[in-house]
């Protein structure tokens, strides 16, 4: 902290009459000021004012009207380099300068004058630090709005690179019907379905990593490429059974050695379009379920543990079934388990099904899809969901 002496004071005097009576006063208790020219009439001689504590502009009431609106301009460049300025007499039109800006009578008296200079060129520097950091702080903050902008358009071009990933059009593999919802709970979502046909086999597998985001983005790719017949790795000539299938999974992901435990989750499913015969296994994803043409709804369960998690055996068992025309097999990811599973027993682990599933049961797949998306339009939070949500439904036409 500065001396008194060291303080620097500018004195500005409208009438033109009180500046070295002031000043001198201001002298002899400790303040040396710096007397400045201002002509009314005129702008005012502006000295350097970094550096400058505090001003003091003396007015006697009897200025021209020019005056107040060069007295207007001096507050304002006064406030803009942040010196605390006392108005000592006379009146204005309107309240100029800011928040360091003091209007006082013209009773007052010097000795009051010289108390509240005093204070003001204590503080002066301090607010000044202060609004230096202000200013650091709003450059960081325009800096930040930038980076997060770039990252944004980031995220937005990583959507619709995934997006490009999933099947561009419902493959037509009669008498199997598709239809499906997808819906990121960000610019990335942590699921991953694909369609495909191999001989006279549709294949169809649903996917949930850990979390959503780029992390689990970046999983799905993964998971796209182990699963998928073609897609590379060590499946990829041959069509496997959907236990070998998530073996597989499981292995690449664990030989990875993923940090904070990542984990997947996945059903894999198999159709004989000849036969109807749909042969299925999961890895701790949520049960896929059979609605027969009745509108009769069972889950289709087997056991299966996660994916990718070191150290875990990689034992699935494989479920059969033979469909009917008119059956439907829904898979889906967590996300959307609230909308079909009201509530499961304890000991038998059987559900019960949710009014929106036994309302829905007896549509075909593209119906069913539409109530279940515009029950998601409905629902609580829609616009900021907490999870992905991912549908696929199958179809036996017949």
């Amino acid at each position: 902290m500065r001396s008194d002496a060291q303080w620097r004071v500018l004195l500005y005097d409208a009438a033109g009459r009180r500046s070295e009576s002031v000043r001198a006063g201001l002298q002899q208790r400790g303040l040396s000021a710096e007397c400045v020219e201002f002509d009314g009439n005129g702008p005012p001689a502006v000295p350097p004012l970094t550096g400058a504590d505090t001003a003091v502009l003396l007015l006697d009431g009897n200025e021209p009207e020019s005056c107040a609106q060069r007295v207007h301009e001096l507050l304002e460049q006064l406030a803009a380099a942040k010196v605390a300025t006392l108005v000592w007499g006379g009146t204005l039109p309107d309240a100029a300068g800011g928040p360091l800006t003091e209007y006082l009578a013209p009773e007052t008296t010097l000795e009051e004058v010289v108390g509240r200079l005093t204070t003001l060129a204590r503080y002066a520097p301090l607010v000044r630090r202060l609004d230096q950091e202000l200013q650091h702080v709003q450059r960081l903050g325009r800096q930040l709005s930038r980076y997060f902008e770039e990252v944004d358009k980031e995220m937005r071009l990583a959507g619709h690179l995934q997006r490009s990933f999933l099947p561009r059009f419902l493959p037509d593999i009669p008498p199997l019907k598709f239809a499906y919802i997808y819906r990121p709970a960000a610019w990335l979502s942590g699921d991953i379905f694909d369609i495909f046909r191999s001989g006279q086999h549709a294949g169809l597998f649903i996917a949930d990593a850990m979390g959503h985001g780029a992390a689990a983005g970046l999983m799905t790719m993964f998971i796209r490429k182990s699963l998928t017949p073609g897609g590379g790795g060590r499946r990829a000539r041959r069509l496997i059974s959907p236990t070998e299938a998530l073996a597989v999974l499981h292995e690449d992901l664990a030989r990875q050695e993923l940090p904070n435990v990542e984990f997947v989750t996945a059903e894999y499913a198999l159709i004989n379009t000849r036969t109807l015969e749909m042969r299925a296994a999961r890895g701790g994803h949520p049960y896929p379920l059979r609605i027969d043409a009745r509108g009769r709804i069972q889950e289709i369960q087997s056991e299966g543990g996660l994916l990718g998690i070191p150290g875990l055996r990689p034992d699935f068992e494989e479920a059969r079934l033979q469909l009917q025309p008119g059956d439907k097999v829904v898979l889906y990811t967590d996300g959307l388990e609230d909308a079909f599973i009201l509530e499961r027993d304890r000991e038998s682990r059987q559900a019960a099904y949710t009014e929106l599933l036994h309302d829905s049961a007896t549509l075909g797949a593209t119906e069913l899809v539409e109530a279940l998306g515009q029950f998601l339009d409905q629902r609580e939070g829609w616009l900021n969901p907490a999870d992905d949500v991912t549908v696929l439904v199958l179809e036996v036409q017949g």
